[in-house]
C-alpha cells in the first residue's frame, strides 16, 4: 500500500459518512488535520515510511490525524495502542456489569469505543487479556465467580 492510498483511506475514514470505517472515525468526532488536506503537507510532515510494514498510526485514539498525533508504526506497534488495550479495570468490571443488567451490546460499544465482539470475548472470558493486563484478569476472574454481580 503506497502513502498516497493510507493518506486517501485516511482522510475517507474521517470525512466521508459512506466509508465503513467512519463510524470509528468522523463520527467519532476524529478529524484530519487541514493542513493535511494536501497530501504533500502530509508527506512534508511525516515522510515516507520506513518499511512496508509501518502504517499510519495516532498516538492518542480520541484525537485527530496531525502530525503532533501521529507516526509512522508496525501493527505489532500499533496494538498495543489500541482502545480495546487501554480499557482499565473498572471499565471491564462496569461493561460486565451493564451486558448482566441487559445493556445492548451497541450502546456498551459506543461509550467504550470498542467492537461489540469484544463485548461477548469478555463475557466468556476469552479476550480479557486484551482489555486489561494479566494481573488484573485473575482478580476479575476471581470477583466475578465469587460475587456472580446480581445487580
Amino acid at each position: 500500500m503506497s502513502e498516497r492510498t493510507i493518506w486517501r483511506q485516511m482522510i475517507e475514514r474521517c470525512n466521508k459518512p459512506t466509508s465503513k470505517a467512519y463510524k470509528w472515525y468522523g463520527a467519532r468526532g476524529i478529524t484530519v488535520d487541514e493542513r493535511w488536506m494536501s497530501f504533500d503537507n502530509f508527506i512534508a510532515d511525516m515522510g515516507y515510511r520506513p518499511t512496508d510494514k509501518h502504517t499510519l498510526e495516532r498516538k492518542d485514539n480520541n484525537k485527530g490525524y496531525s502530525r503532533q498525533n501521529c507516526c509512522w508504526a508496525t501493527r505489532k506497534e500499533q496494538a498495543r495502542n489500541r482502545r480495546s488495550t487501554k480499557l482499565t479495570l473498572d471499565d471491564a468490571i462496569e461493561i460486565v456489569r451493564m451486558k448482566k443488567r441487559g445493556v445492548l451490546k451497541r450502546v456498551i460499544a459506543e461509550k467504550y469505543g470498542i467492537d461489540k465482539s469484544l463485548i461477548m470475548q469478555i463475557m466468556r472470558r476469552e479476550k480479557w487479556a486484551e482489555a486489561v493486563e494479566l494481573a488484573q484478569l485473575e482478580a476479575v476472574k476471581t470477583i466475578l465467580d465469587e460475587n456472580e454481580y446480581q445487580v
